[in-house]
């Protein structure tokens, strides 16, 4: 990248129906997490190696310079990405959140707590517990990658 594979970027940030391995977009992400988390730390790996002074003293300036100016040309197809991104899953972490919490209060009503849950109460608050826990992991794994590239 970019002289050898100047399509890098779309190649993989396509859509799985693209034959990619980003995900669909406005789909959850979770549902192609191992391809979106690639995909993130292809990008994390390749910025961090760019700006970490051990890898700049193992290849030329020139080279670095070819994959910092590479990464700036394809900034306008990786930033919206991102960013639709993090807003779905901050959106999906909040929304279980709000149902975690509308659930404990619930429970909290009845004067009961989450370890007397009916079966399917206890599957209904796992989901719930699931989602808010993907999401999180996803958006923090995101966010790092952001820094990172932002900073090259």
């Amino acid at each position: 990248f970019p002289q050898r594979w100047q399509t890098f970027v779309t190649d993989l940030f396509a859509p799985v129906s693209s034959g990619g391995i980003w995900c669909e977009p406005g789909a959850d992400a979770g549902a192609n997490t191992i391809g979106v988390k690639i995909c993130l730390e292809c990008l994390k790996l390749i910025t961090e190696d760019c700006t970490d002074s051990d890898f700049n003293a193992k290849i030329s300036t020139v080279r670095r310079n070819d994959i910092l100016l590479g990464f700036n040309e394809v900034t306008h197809q990786i930033l919206p990405l991102l960013f639709e991104l993090l807003s779905k899953q901050y959106g999906d972490l909040n929304n279980a959140k709000n149902t975690l919490t509308q659930m404990n209060q619930y429970l909290a009503s009845s004067g009961r707590t989450t370890a007397q849950m009916s079966p399917e109460e206890k599957a209904q608050y796992q989901i719930q517990l699931d989602k808010r826990d993907a999401a999180g992991a996803i958006l923090a794994d995101e966010l790092g990658t952001i820094e990172k590239f932002c900073q090259s």
